[in-house]
Order: C-alpha cells, then structure tokens, then sequence
C-alpha cells in the first residue's frame, strides 16, 4: 500500500463522517429486516444470507471491510485469510487495535463453487448495493477497505475496468470518508504474492 493510502488510517488525522439528521438511514435493525426479506434476486434464495452484529456492536468503528459476499456457512480458506488480515489491522501509535466490521456487497453468503460465482451478473450488485450503503451510511466508518475489483467498481461506481495494481494506488473517497482498494482474499490464494501488498 502507497504511503499516501497509509496515512488515511491515522486516526488523529481522519475526522469521523458525521451525516446531517436528514440524511442519516433507517437504522441498522431496519436496514437488516430489509436484507432478510429481500427477494429480488435468486442469490440468497440459492446460497442463504447471513445475519449481521447487533447495532450496539457499531459504535464508534474504525474500518468498515467490504468483501464481495457475506461469512460462509463454514469457514473456508478464503474466510481464514480475511480473519488474518483483520488481525493484523492497526491504528495510530503504539498498534492501537481497529474497531473494525466487515459488510458486503452481495448480502448472500459466499458461494462453495466458482461455477456459481461466475453466475452473478450486475443487477445482482445493483440490487444489493442499496443495502451497503445504507450500511455505511449507518456505520459512519473512519475509512473503508474493499477488497477485489468487483466491490471497488460497485461502491465507487467506476465506468472502466481498471486494473487492481492502479486502482491500490489511488486514495479514494465515499461520502468523504477515505476508501482504499486492495486484493480479494481470492486473489491472493491465487497469486500469495499478492499478500504482501495487501499486508
């Protein structure tokens, strides 16, 4: 990660994003009633959904993570990577740990077999999108890692497909609030080089 990207995660520099009482969302109990009992799409229907932390477990968070589906049934390798770098995930001096909470961008669990996931087209992620960012908004997070290029080209809503390797150089922003895009835990079983750069 640039030095540029790092230095979004000073939690002395970055100010949390405080939305105006009009724009602020249902809140998180309505927002998740709502992911339960949305059927537009056969995703969740064929792979189940998974329930989200309380709303009392969101206070005063640090990272949101946003990965492509929500927590497997099982854990798989993938799960076990992500649990690792969310371990590793420290603020400021001294290795404060991050309050962190992971959403995603596709409200169905993670699928067991990639035939499945090569299924999943846009208006899946058009239609969960809503959903994250109500989430986000609910959160109001000191910054956000997405992780793979699917969630960075939905959240920030890019026309191109850019490569990974230039949009990690970049620091972006949603709703003001630092975002910065790294490898998906596929990625890097596929290619462990790819874990350095994420670390």
């Amino acid at each position: 990660v640039t030095e540029l990207a790092q230095s979004v995660f000073d939690a002395r520099t970055v100010a949390r994003q405080v939305l105006p009482v009009n724009e602020r969302q249902s809140t998180w109990r309505d927002i998740q009633a709502e992911i339960l009992s949305c059927e537009k799409c056969p995703q969740c229907q064929l792979l189940g959904k998974s329930q989200d932390q309380s709303h009392s477990e969101l206070e005063a968070i640090d990272v949101v993570l946003v990965t492509e589906y929500a927590a497997p049934d099982q854990i798989s390798e993938s799960e076990k990577l992500l649990r690792n770098a969310l371990a590793a995930l420290s603020l400021g001096e001294g290795g404060r740990i991050a309050r962190s909470f992971r959403c995603s961008l596709f409200k169905a669990r993670a699928p067991q077999s990639t035939a499945l996931d090569s299924d999943i087209n846009k208006n899946h992620a058009d239609t969960c999108l809503p959903f994250l960012l109500q989430e986000i908004r609910a959160i109001q997070p000191r910054a956000i890692v997405l992780f793979g290029e699917r969630v960075a080209t939905t959240l920030l809503n890019l026309v191109a497909q850019p490569k990974m390797s230039d949009l990690r150089k970049i620091q972006h922003s949603y709703l003001d609030i630092p975002v910065i895009v790294t490898y998906s835990c596929e990625e890097m079983l596929s290619d462990p080089n790819c874990k350095y750069d994420v670390w």
